[in-house]
């Protein structure tokens, strides 16, 4: 069953959107928002310890410093977040991606961007990229609060409300 078949019945669709639209550390690797993220930490004067202090993922970076109180996790959340805009700035585009979206929204679908990444980064990249036409909503993180990211479905419960107000020609 191809892609099309299977959006055909929905009116509404959401995408994650590192994969699906770009590969936010295509070019700035994880690992390297990493340790810039460590960076960070260490100068605040709370280097970071156990799986943190090696971890490739910054989300698991990001963890570990909402564990040493919201100040710090705050700060690790902003320099992350300017990260992730950096790292969009080169991101690749996912093969097809405007063909794909065009189709999308010229059936009357309505495309919602779910993820962990930050709302500031997806609606940098898809400003920079010019697909932000395409997309009706962004349901994403803003804040250090890893408990509401994916898998919890907190993301998911905050986009159904923007579909509900999408407009029509979307």
């Amino acid at each position: 069953m191809t892609a099309a078949e299977l959006a055909r019945p929905a009116r509404h669709i959401l995408l994650d959107f590192d994969g699906p639209v770009c590969a936010v550390f295509g070019h700035l690797a994880d690992h390297v928002v990493a340790e810039r993220l460590r960076a960070v930490l260490a100068e605040h004067g709370q280097p970071a310890r156990g799986a943190a202090a090696s971890a490739h993922d910054p989300f698991e970076v990001l963890a570990y410093a909402t564990e040493l109180g919201t100040e710090i996790a705050g700060t690790v959340e902003a320099a992350f977040q300017a990260t992730e805009v950096e790292a969009v700035s080169q991101a690749p585009q996912a093969p097809g991606l405007p063909a794909v979206l065009d189709y999308l929204t010229s059936e009357g679908r309505i495309v919602t961007i779910v993820s962990n990444n930050s709302t500031v980064a997806i609606e940098t990249y898809l400003r920079q990229a010019g697909l932000d036409h395409y997309v009706a909503g962004v349901s994403a993180r803003t804040a250090a609060d890893i408990t509401r990211l994916k898998p919890n479905p907190h993301l998911l419960q905050q986009a159904i409300p923007l579909m509900a107000h999408a407009p029509a020609n979307v």
